[in-house]
């Protein structure tokens, strides 16, 4: 009808209600609405209502708009972002452990626990002193050893991951050795 007759009251109307519908509505198409009305040029109660509620849909809108960019560009002390929040609280995000890798620890644990009794009682037998840390730790073959241990349990993890049981407890036995000897080396 507006192709026909673009001043048609009635058409303009219409389409101005069909613009300001809550599905359809932003504040480009509350425009097109009030600018559809003020174009009938009447004083009709019905009119000037609807233009007095679309512009103040087009405010409101409009604020909404502002506060919601103005929160995403213009953050104030109080809103961080998650990284920013995690960064200042110190949080630790620890990753999560598989069951295979849970028991591949464990049985670290326990090579440590051995490795210990094994030491104390070779400490028993012998009689020798222990040497201050900070005089073995920098020897080159105290180093090498540290490289055989970190080796043979990523091994250990990765033969534990495959399945392969009967290298996974050589691989088990041979830390064992390795950390004795290291720590014999003291």
């Amino acid at each position: 009808m507006l192709r026909l007759d673009p001043a048609n009251k009635t058409a303009l109307y219409r389409r101005s209600k069909a613009l300001s519908k809550p599905i359809n509505s932003g504040v480009d198409d509350l425009k097109a609405a009030v600018k559809d009305l003020k174009a009938i040029n009447s004083n009709e109660m019905r009119v000037v209502k609807r233009i007095t509620k679309l512009e103040k849909k087009i405010k409101q809108f409009s604020k909404d708009e502002h506060e919601t960019y103005s929160k995403m560009f213009n953050r104030t002390e109080k809103e961080k972002s998650v990284s920013e929040f995690v960064e200042e609280k110190k949080v630790v995000i620890e990753p999560v452990k598989s069951t295979l890798e849970k028991e591949v620890d464990d049985d670290l644990a326990k090579v440590d626990a051995e490795v210990a009794r094994m030491l104390e009682k070779k400490l028993g037998e012998a009689n020798f002193e222990v040497k201050p840390e900070s005089e073995w730790q920098d020897a080159p073959e105290f180093k090498q050893l540290q490289i055989i241990i970190d080796k043979a349990i990523e091994n250990m993890r990765l033969s534990k991951k495959l399945g392969k049981h009967r290298e996974y407890d050589l691989l088990k036995d041979r830390c064992k050795e390795v950390k004795f000897c290291r720590a014999h080396f003291l």
